[in-house]
């Protein structure tokens, strides 16, 4: 019980968070995908619309490198670990 006057908090208590299985993570990795593919493609779609600027062919190589370097990166991201070569040592 609350004394008279006292301020009481109108925010709710913070809702428990869902655990972390492996099918709720396949769920909201659609989830995610489905929403961040389709932006990541138009924003490829307007970099590939500033050739009507007419880019030198230095400026070209750049972007290309750019957007190649970021989407391979994206996928060794995404690839479970188990997917990714190891690279092996030994003396």
């Amino acid at each position: 019980m609350t004394k008279p006057g006292a301020a009481q908090s109108s925010t709710p208590a913070p809702a428990a968070r869902k655990a972390r299985t492996p099918l709720n993570k396949q769920v909201k990795l659609v989830e995610l995908a489905n929403k961040r593919v389709p932006k990541a493609l138009r924003s490829i779609q307007l970099i590939g619309a500033l050739g009507k600027y007419q880019p030198s062919q230095d400026q070209v190589e750049k972007v290309e490198q750019a957007l190649l370097e970021a989407v391979n990166q994206a996928v060794r991201d995404l690839a479970p670990i188990s997917q990714i070569e190891k690279q092996s040592f030994a003396l």
